[in-house]
């Protein structure tokens, strides 16, 4: 039986199985986080190359997507209508567009 005087062993032990516990959660969400990124990428590198009036209203909102997505929060709905609204003329993105919005919405 484990008494209160060994309370400091007790503490480790538990630490160190958290340690161990956690890199296989965080690995799970990092092949996703990656993906998620590249689309993200991809579409400023589109905006970027084309003269398009909203691109850097477009870019601004990618930054802030991007920002979410790294620190692991949701995406607001607004910054995906916002991002929609500044791209809605522009069909040679609409593709791009979509799969970046369907991948945060997962």
């Amino acid at each position: 039986e484990i008494g209160k005087a060994k309370i400091e062993e007790i503490v480790d032990q538990y630490n160190e199985c958290l340690s161990k516990a956690k890199p296989a959660v965080a690995t799970v969400d990092q092949p996703d986080k990656a993906i998620k990124i590249e689309a993200i990428q991809n579409l400023k590198n589109k905006i970027k190359e084309q003269n398009i009036a909203s691109g850097q209203d477009a870019l601004d909102i990618l930054n802030d997507i991007q920002t979410k997505v790294e620190r692991n929060e949701s995406v607001s709905n607004y910054l995906l209508d916002g991002l929609q609204s500044a791209l809605k003329d522009q069909a040679s993105l609409s593709e791009d567009l979509d799969k970046l919005i369907s991948l945060l919405k997962k």
